[in-house]
């Protein structure tokens, strides 16, 4: 999600410089949370795997 918020923050300082209004997430709030969603979804999908991989190698989880 820390992405997320990133690509949010650098989309409202930057839009105004390069398109010459505002654009992107800020400029929807639907998009904010559609922003924030797919990226904490996509974590949670990369933290699984990694978990998975982790344990079908033998290591166990992160407190073993």
């Amino acid at each position: 999600m820390a992405y997320g918020v990133i690509a949010i923050v650098l989309s409202a300082v930057l839009s105004p410089f390069l398109h010459g209004e505002p654009q992107g997430p800020l400029a929807n709030p639907f998009a904010v949370v559609s922003v924030l969603t797919t990226n904490a979804l996509w974590g949670a999908l990369s933290g699984g795997l990694a978990l998975a991989v982790r344990t079908a190698l033998g290591r166990g989880a992160a407190g073993d």
